[in-house]
């Protein structure tokens, strides 16, 4: 089911759009919904995060976190040469436009469009973790 939702998130898909080697799609979208709907993704979001932090020596919470309406409005594809610079941004305004659904208005209540973002900074933090297992060659 993550590796679905995963999937799903990633790549921007319907949900009838499902490949055949996962479960059905209304399967899928009712662990979504679940999911969504006790909380449980946040919590998993927040813990992954947690995490992640620890091991980057920082505090397990963030003390500040800041959203400018204009980032999220702009595309990745959008040339440089329109774009403004910000190094605070650069981690994760870009990363999170690379997940197709989240990046586009595809949700009708805001709970599911902010699940979506939690899903995908799993999706983000999970690869980030991922490569610092990774043996150095």
């Amino acid at each position: 089911m993550l590796d679905a939702i995963r999937y799903l998130v990633d790549n921007g898909i319907k949900w009838r759009a499902m490949p055949v080697d996962f479960s059905p799609w209304d399967r899928i979208c009712a662990f979504f919904r679940r999911w969504r709907d006790n909380a449980l993704v946040k919590e998993f979001h927040d813990r992954l995060r947690a995490r992640i932090r620890a091991e980057l020596g920082r505090d397990a919470e963030p003390t500040a976190g800041v959203i400018d309406s204009q980032s999220v409005k702009a595309d990745a594809v959008v040339g440089t040469d329109s774009r403004g610079f910000n190094r605070g941004k650069r981690r994760l305004f870009a990363r999170l436009m690379r997940s197709r659904r989240p990046m586009r208005d595809f949700e009708r209540c805001t709970t599911s469009a902010e699940a979506m973002v939690h899903w995908a900074m799993t999706l983000l933090m999970t690869r980030r973790l991922a490569r610092s297992r990774l043996p150095r060659g």
